[in-house]
């Protein structure tokens, strides 16, 4: 992802919101509690430093990279009304987020850790052996956690971490972090639960296609103006 296609697809995603507002109440300016869209500049190099002192260990380079070049602090959050229902078979989503924060790093690595040590320590145990060796950056609002995956050493895939069992426990949803964020906001940030992206995947190592057939539609019935990539 360029810096352009950053720009460009932010600002599609924004377009989407706003041509929304009429018919979705909630997607106004005066409805707080059910939009937000801030997008903060990228982080200095001190600002990485600083954290990655505060973590004891380097952030992935990826990630690294999303922070220096796009933006050290992401919050897009949106959520579709009662009574309306996306088609088939995106009807279960029903919101939209992407928090990603520099700052909130040792706190989100605090959160993973308590996971592992606490309910998935057994690297012998099929579930819980995709809990270890990750750095999670995202924290999804129903408790699981999007995490790199670090014994890969060459691209540290981006994967889903359920911690209850989820449909999407292990899944695959971008070949790095900047990809992930690509494909992502190339479907408008739909909800981080694994359910919500569940119909833009075909199997655990597809990574999220923005140019499956379920993503043409919902772009379309999101009016939703990205290219697939």
């Amino acid at each position: 992802m360029t810096s352009a296609d950053w720009n460009s697809l932010i600002t599609a995603i924004r377009i989407a919101c706003e041509q929304h507002a009429a018919t979705f109440p909630p997607f106004r300016e005066e409805d707080k509690d059910f939009l937000a869209f801030d997008v903060s500049p990228p982080a200095t190099a001190a600002e990485i430093a600083e954290i990655e002192s505060a973590l004891g260990t380097s952030i992935p380079s990826s990630l690294r990279n999303v922070f220096t070049t796009y933006s050290k602090a992401v919050d897009i959050a949106w959520q579709l009304p009662d009574g309306i229902e996306p088609p088939e078979p995106c009807d279960e989503i029903f919101s939209g987020q992407l928090n990603f924060n520099l700052h909130r790093l040792p706190e989100i690595q605090s959160d993973y850790k308590g996971w592992v040590e606490n309910c998935f320590s057994d690297p012998d145990n099929s579930y819980d052996r995709v809990w270890h060796n990750k750095f999670a950056f995202l924290k999804v609002p129903n408790g699981d956690m999007v995490a790199i995956d670090l014994n890969e050493k060459e691209n540290q895939s981006v994967v889903y971490l359920s911690h209850d069992d989820g449909e999407g426990h292990g899944y695959k949803l971008g070949n790095d972090a900047d990809d992930f964020i690509d494909r992502f906001l190339r479907i408008g940030c739909p909800g981080l639960e694994d359910w919500q992206w569940l119909p833009f995947v075909t199997d655990s190592g597809s990574g999220i296609l923005p140019a499956c057939d379920n993503a043409v539609q919902w772009r379309q019935w999101f009016k939703l103006d990205t290219k697939a990539g």
